[in-house]
C-alpha cells in the first residue's frame, strides 16, 4: 500500500464529481442516522449537486443517491481521491 497522502476535507466542501472515501463521521446522532443511509466508514462517497441557498447536497454511495443537509454532511470526513 503506498504512503501518498490525499487532501482530507468533509463532505460538505466536496464539489461536483469530487469523489472520497468516508473516513470518519461526526457525532453519535447523526453517526446514527447517516450509516442507516449507508454512509459508512470505508464506503465511496460521490457528490452530485447540491440544492441553492444551502438545501440538501445529494451523494451516491454505492448504488444509492442520498440528500442529507449541510449540517450532516460537514460531519463526514472524507479523503478525497478525485477532484
Amino acid at each position: 500500500m503506498s504512503n501518498i497522502s490525499h487532501p482530507k476535507m468533509t463532505a460538505d466542501s466536496m464539489k461536483k464529481g469530487n469523489i472520497g472515501i468516508v473516513k470518519a463521521i461526526g457525532d453519535a446522532e447523526t453517526k446514527l442516522t447517516l450509516m442507516e443511509m449507508g454512509i459508512r466508514p470505508g464506503k465511496t462517497i460521490e457528490f452530485l449537486n447540491s440544492a441553492i441557498w444551502g438545501g440538501p447536497i445529494a451523494f451516491q454511495i454505492e448504488n444509492n443517491i442520498v440528500a442529507i443537509r449541510v449540517s450532516e454532511a460537514a460531519a463526514i470526513e472524507i479523503d478525497l481521491i478525485k477532484k
